[in-house]
């Protein structure tokens, strides 16, 4: 009887022991075992979660396809059309050759561009613009007829208006006289200076930086 006393006695240590080592060695407790409660109302806000990160993701890949073809549509942009788009609006212009060129945007072609105010205009060869500001990002594309009119079709209207201008050369040169003839690449320059050895003056276009009314 005593015997069984101790036993009985010593009974609920084992099973504590026994609990104890159960949660020692990681294994889940019968608490933890049980499906806790709500835990329903938790996978639907999981889920939630999982379709709001989805969305987001799709939204991020919009934009970033919008973003890429914004780059693509610019990417074919030249900068003659976007000199164009700027009609009407004051820029300056960083020109080989020249002091900074400032004014308001009268006109623009294939290779030039008509800058200035009411007391000097100027034809601004776009080969030799260094920086351009400010200007819009786009512009629309220029018609039949402006795509083909090219500096030269500029000098040859400066030349039938047979007004004294000032050429200026990319090199720094300044040139004063009337415009003369116009090749294909190429202008006849007859100098505005007395007694000069060499009255006509033939200029390659690759050389000019702008014409400058005098």
């Amino acid at each position: 009887r005593c015997t069984q006393g101790v036993a009985a006695r010593q009974a609920p240590a084992f099973g504590l022991w026994i609990r104890r080592s159960s949660r020692d060695r990681g294994l889940p407790s019968r608490e933890h075992r049980r499906p806790a409660y709500g835990g329903a109302v938790r996978w639907e806000i999981l889920f939630d979660d999982l379709q709001s990160q989805l969305e987001a993701a799709e939204r991020d890949l919009m934009d970033a396809e919008v973003m890429d073809l914004a780059e693509a549509e610019m990417a074919t942009i030249p900068l003659v059309d976007r000199l164009r788009a700027a009609m009407g609006r004051r820029l300056r212009l960083g020109v080989e050759g020249l002091d900074p060129v400032t004014g308001v945007v009268r006109d623009a072609g294939a290779g030039w561009l008509l800058i200035g105010d009411p007391h000097r205009q100027v034809v601004v060869a776009t080969a030799a613009i260094r920086t351009v500001a400010p200007l819009a990002e786009g512009a629309p594309p220029a018609g039949p007829v402006g795509s083909r009119l090219g500096l030269g079709h500029a000098l040859r209207a400066l030349a039938r208006a047979g007004e004294p201008v000032q050429v200026a050369l990319r090199d720094g040169q300044r040139l004063r006289g009337w415009l003369v003839r116009v090749g294909a690449d190429h202008v006849a320059l007859h100098r505005d200076a007395t007694g000069a050895d060499l009255p006509v003056l033939t200029v390659p276009v690759a050389a000019l930086a702008a014409v400058v009314s005098s």
